[in-house]
């Protein structure tokens, strides 16, 4: 249950929140196979122990997680309040820039290929307003590193690299109007 400003104890947001986990996960998948082509099918999630479905053709298989969260230092904090005499109306918004680092890993015989697709597709116009429909910016690209894992006890080549990314989130608390109060100087 959240709680006002209005009594002691903790406050929780309210209202719509940003997508976190599964959910923006999800909006960087389809990010990944509509902009490499590949079928939504062989791009899956980082966090599962198994690969996506193998490829018919062994094209190339996809992995792809947001890993870490970071952002700037000191949130913007803005009350809200229409009516200053009304105790029970007001909120306040608490505004964050944060930077996320989404985690990709190809694998098979074309995982270069694919990797360079979605590199570079990022800085496509068309391709990142995709992304902005979902509040998020391209930021920049880590170097690209290949290996040969054995999967499902066979050679496969593995692409990895970082993509990182921007976004502003906000969160809502009950902070209450103070329609008025004592001030004690010490």
């Amino acid at each position: 249950m959240t709680n006002t400003s209005k009594t002691k104890g903790f406050l929780t947001p309210v209202g719509a929140m940003p997508a976190y986990d599964n959910d923006l996960d999800t909006v960087f998948r389809q990010f990944i196979a509509g902009v490499t082509g590949l079928d939504g099918s062989l791009v899956g999630s980082y966090w599962n122990e198994s690969l996506p479905a193998p490829a018919t053709d062994e094209a190339c298989r996809c992995q792809a997680a947001v890993v870490s969260y970071g952002g700037n230092p000191g949130p913007s904090i803005v009350h809200n309040g229409k009516d200053p005499v009304d105790p029970d109306d007001g909120t306040d918004v608490l505004s964050w820039q944060e930077e996320l680092t989404l985690l990709t890993r190809f694998y098979g015989p074309k995982a270069e290929f694919y990797a360079a697709l979605l590199k570079y597709g990022c800085m496509v116009k068309q391709n990142a307003d995709e992304l902005l429909a979902h509040g998020i910016v391209f930021a920049s690209a880590d170097k690209t590193v290949s290996e040969i894992v054995t999967v499902n006890n066979l050679p496969v080549k593995e692409t990895a690299f970082s993509l990182y990314f921007r976004r502003s989130v906000s969160f809502t608390y009950q902070v209450r109007n103070i329609a008025r109060g004592i001030i004690h100087y010490f």
